[in-house]
């Protein structure tokens, strides 16, 4: 892990004390990506414990209505069967793919390919892309302040043109702007390069 300095210095040029060490930072090839070092993967929200009790009810649900005794030797019970069966564990999948999407963000800024990703880091899995614009698609970086701290923290958002904004992680304000700075000169330096270069 690169600290958050030293990539501000190396791809910026720029005074390394303007930047703070939140979020951490890590310098890739193709451009640098930014994680919420703060956010506890790990640990379950209840949403998340409601969502996986849920899942593992309707999973029951799927095998029992599966499992049950021949109704006749008419087809039409044993297809209504495997449509209930089927219905139930495609529910079920549905809140465990819930219970695993509580997870701290990660937004990668690729030089290469002028992109910016925003990915979700879940517990278990690869990581999932919630969104992938070309820089150039980008209207800006800006700071929505969270409700209730006064103004002391913020929520760094993502505004693509034309759609809708997107968080990607919270902290301090005063230690977010620097890092929108950043952000925004990096779109508007890399949104004109060629790809690979």
């Amino acid at each position: 892990m690169t600290s958050f300095p030293d990539v501000g210095t190396q791809l910026t040029g720029l005074e390394p004390r303007l930047f703070g060490r939140l979020p951490g930072v890590d310098a890739a090839p193709w451009g640098y990506a930014i994680k919420d070092r703060a956010a506890r993967p790990l640990r379950l929200s209840a949403r998340s414990l409601a969502a996986w009790a849920v899942g593992v009810v309707l999973t029951d649900i799927a095998l029992g209505v599966w499992l049950l005794g021949p109704l006749g030797l008419d087809p039409a019970p044993l297809v209504l069967k495997l449509g209930a069966s089927l219905a139930c564990a495609a529910l079920a999948w549905q809140f465990f793919v819930l219970a695993n999407a509580d997870g701290p963000r990660e937004l990668q800024m690729d030089r290469r390919k002028r992109q910016a990703r925003v990915l979700l880091r879940r517990r278990a899995g690869r990581p999932l892309v919630i969104v992938t614009l070309r820089l150039s698609d980008l209207c800006a970086f800006t700071l929505r302040p969270v409700a209730g701290s006064g103004g002391a923290r913020s929520a760094l958002m993502l505004m693509p043109r034309g759609g809708t904004a997107v968080e990607i992680l919270r902290g301090p304000t005063l230690r977010l702007e620097p890092l929108r700075l950043r952000l925004e000169m990096d779109r508007a330096l890399w949104a004109g390069r060629r790809p690979g270069a």
